[in-house]
């Protein structure tokens, strides 16, 4: 949560919201929803084919959808550096 939390100061600090507006971040909004959801209901029907108990698939599900956001932040900040916008 501190990582979400300090990307998100961050582009407030730099005004990336009002450099690209609330449109933008609509369809930003839908993309990581539609692409959570997505990935959600694969690893639900991969863990159901591979008949995966409860605690197994809950941590699939874990690893798959939740971890990624943890270590994405750093890594477009590493990668992207300066060049908030492109983050």
């Amino acid at each position: 949560m501190f990582i979400v939390y300090t990307a998100f100061c961050d582009s407030l600090e730099g005004k990336i919201w009002e450099q690209y507006g609330i449109g933008l971040t609509v369809k930003v909004l839908a993309g990581v929803i539609a692409l959570f959801t997505t990935v959600s209901v694969f690893v639900w029907a991969i863990s159901n084919a591979a008949s995966l108990g409860r605690d197994d698939f809950i941590a699939a599900l874990f690893c798959s959808v939740k971890k990624t956001l943890a270590m994405g932040v750093p890594l477009a900040h590493l990668i992207f550096g300066a060049k908030a916008n492109l983050g």
